[in-house]
């Protein structure tokens, strides 16, 4: 339970840091961008959830 509380919250630091820039998104391009954080962090460690960071 801890580690997929972890991992959840690494995972929403990230895509606040990746959208703190810009504030108003096309959902075209909200997706796009929340497709890349999600495909760094899943690349970044072989096993996102169980690490529990990204």
């Amino acid at each position: 339970m801890i580690y997929t509380i972890n991992a959840i919250e690494s995972l929403n630091s990230v895509i606040r840091k990746a959208t703190k820039q810009r504030k108003v998104f096309t959902q075209k391009a909200l997706q796009a961008l929340l497709n890349r954080v999600v495909r760094f962090c899943l690349t970044r460690s072989n096993s996102f959830l169980s690490s529990g960071f990204c």
